[in-house]
């Protein structure tokens, strides 16, 4: 947590700007065992690790999170923006933005999480390998009016990239994102499925993805 570490603690953090920081996991905050702090108005931004979680890193920790911006930040590892691990955050009105990761989740990476996710923009976020936008491991959020828009993986799933995950989506739109694929062989422009992934969708536009397959 190279601005923020947080154990088991619950603050009310409101009008917070996060920014600049350097860790090793959690450039920005590192949420760990039972920390639930309620974020109103915080932007996360311009921070860098080697590991996991650029903006955010949480572990078995559920923050009330309203009005957060988490952009520009940098990861090695996975979860440029977000790397959740058994965490189930409620999300609303957040952008996750122009984050980028040398590896998987440019703007968040989920792992055995299950968030609830509404009001959100997911734009512009970049991977070196998978996932662009959004990278689902054994995780089933529930995502509300999301735009998942202009995300770049180098490999697959350029926006979305599920992996025995089972999301509720429900007006969602993801478009304009791109899978370029290493040589020219990327998949899942918009979303890649693998391993008995099985979202349920409703009033779902997926459109303008791209793929140099």
């Amino acid at each position: 947590g190279g601005g923020m570490y947080l154990y088991n603690s619950n603050p009310d953090m409101t009008n917070i700007t996060i920014s600049n920081n350097t860790a090793v996991d959690g450039g920005g905050i590192y949420l760990r065992s039972e920390s639930n702090p309620t974020m109103n108005n915080v932007i996360i931004s311009n921070n860098t690790t080697d590991n996991d979680g650029g903006g955010m890193y949480l572990t078995s920790s559920s923050p009330i999170m309203t009005d957060v911006t988490i952009s520009n930040n940098t990861v090695i590892e996975v979860g440029g923006g977000m790397y959740l691990f058994n965490s189930n955050p409620d999300m609303t009105d957040m952008t996750i933005s122009n984050n980028t990761t040398s590896n998987r989740g440019g703007g968040m990476y989920l792992d055995k999480s299950s968030p609830v996710m509404t009001d959100m923009t997911i734009s512009n976020n970049t991977a070196a390998f998978n996932a662009g936008g959004m990278y689902l491991y054994n995780s089933n959020p529930t995502m509300k009016i999301i735009t998942i828009i202009a995300n770049t993986a180098a490999l697959n799933g350029g926006g979305m990239y599920l992996d025995s995950s089972n999301p509720s989506m429900a007006g969602i739109t993801i478009s304009n994102n791109t899978a370029q694929g290493f040589n020219g062989g990327g998949v899942g422009g918009g979303i890649f499925l693998i391993k008995e992934s099985n979202p349920t969708m409703n009033n779902v536009i997926i459109s303008n993805n791209t793929t140099d397959n």
